[in-house]
């Protein structure tokens, strides 16, 4: 995991609430490894778990970062189709 001080969050709108919350990680709980968003507490300013991405976990951290960084090449090929078609 990134050190929770290099952890760049986002406002994000959630139930009427603007919550400030990270981009997609692998994070770890006792079930294992899964990618994930946290967000931050607004009043110990701590992170927590926000959103579990993944429909599974994985057995190890590799496993997990390696399928997040095959998800974020997809998704930037995504994003330059759409804007391309933006134009």
């Amino acid at each position: 995991m990134n050190n929770i001080y290099d952890i760049k969050y986002t406002p994000r709108m959630s139930w009427g609430v603007e919550e400030l919350v990270s981009e997609p990680m692998v994070l770890e709980s006792a079930a294992g490894f899964y990618i994930g968003e946290l967000c931050l507490d607004q009043e110990y300013k701590i992170p927590m778990p926000y959103s579990r991405l993944s429909f599974g976990y994985y057995q190890t951290r590799e496993e997990a970062q390696q399928e997040l960084d095959e998800l974020t090449q997809e998704y930037q090929k995504w994003l330059y189709i759409v804007q391309s078609y933006m134009v």
